[in-house]
């Protein structure tokens, strides 16, 4: 596990680093968010040859699960969303506007076209969104499905919780990937600007602060991500399906809703997580598993 961890740091923050020090364009930070994956195919590859690929492709391309848990990883976000708003009616505070919620396309273009230098790849894509809402949804899905859940989640829930569960309970695993995640997103492309540009204390001091934002994101969400994972034999394509609704929702009702009451949204989250926990603790309490079972079924 730390040989990953060690990989996909590297991996990430040596892309990062650069694009930090205006010495590669911004599509070096996309490849860079491939740390996880990366590091995934390279362990299983030296550990196992083309068979440990092929088996991590097939958990990439597990599709034959029950249409529940499609639902599942598709609407939870939406409908944790919904209840933050729901919330916020309750106790009076501001709801957005539906007329601004409905300008997203707009919103979704300028903070991608915003994106540079580019080498053409950001730029096309902000070129192809800019006719219209149908190519600005597309444009979204790619990027959702591409950046974060074929990046991070065959290196996430196809390498490392199957490694966690080898030695701990599914909880305890969850919160290892919750953790590490966490760290993963700790330096951003633009911290890494902040460190050439004013020094390292305010790098320091922006990393910190973020990694701790990052741990009240993060470790709910991998309880969420276990969950499914261990409920859909390993899948991990219905993982790059949560993150990618995940990172679509929340930009698409952030763009709309500048209050977002993210505290709110968190602490849904958070108490959804803990219900999981309570009313599947056999599942999640469950002491480690073989290596061999592990690896076999990716359960």
């Amino acid at each position: 596990m730390l040989s990953f961890m060690a990989l996909a740091l590297a991996f990430t923050w040596s892309m990062w680093i650069l694009y930090g020090a205006g010495l590669a364009p911004v599509e070096l930070v996309l490849v860079g968010e491939y740390g996880p994956s990366a590091a995934a195919f390279a362990l299983v590859a030296r550990e196992n040859g083309a068979e440990g690929v092929r088996d991590l492709l097939r958990r990439i391309g597990m599709w034959r699960v029950d249409a529940r848990w499609y639902a599942f990883v598709l609407l939870v976000t939406p409908c944790l969303m919904l209840a933050t708003a729901g919330v916020s009616a309750a106790t009076g505070a501001a709801l957005p506007e539906l007329a601004e919620l409905a300008e997203w396309p707009a919103h979704f273009r300028e903070r991608t076209a915003a994106f540079a230098p580019s080498l053409g790849l950001l730029s096309g894509l902000s070129a192809f969104m800019a006719q219209g809402t149908w190519a600005t949804l597309i444009g979204m899905i790619a990027l959702g499905v591409s950046q974060g859940g074929l990046s991070e989640e065959p290196g996430l829930r196809g390498f490392l919780l199957p490694r966690a569960r080898e030695r701990f309970s599914l909880l305890t695993s969850a919160l290892i990937v919750g953790v590490f995640w966490s760290v993963w997103h700790m330096f951003l492309p633009d911290h890494w600007k902040l460190l050439f540009e004013s020094g390292p204390l305010p790098f320091l001091q922006t990393g910190l602060q973020n990694c701790a934002e990052y741990l009240l994101v993060c470790p709910p969400l991998a309880v969420l991500y276990a969950w499914v994972h261990a409920n859909t034999n390993g899948s991990v394509l219905l993982a790059i399906l949560l993150h990618a609704a995940y990172n679509i929702s929340v930009t698409v009702v952030r763009s709309g809703w500048p209050d977002f009451p993210m505290l709110t949204f968190l602490a849904l989250t958070w108490l959804l997580a803990i219900a999981l926990v309570v009313l599947a603790r056999r599942q999640f309490l469950r002491p480690a598993v073989s290596g061999t079972a592990m690896r076999s079924t990716g359960a």
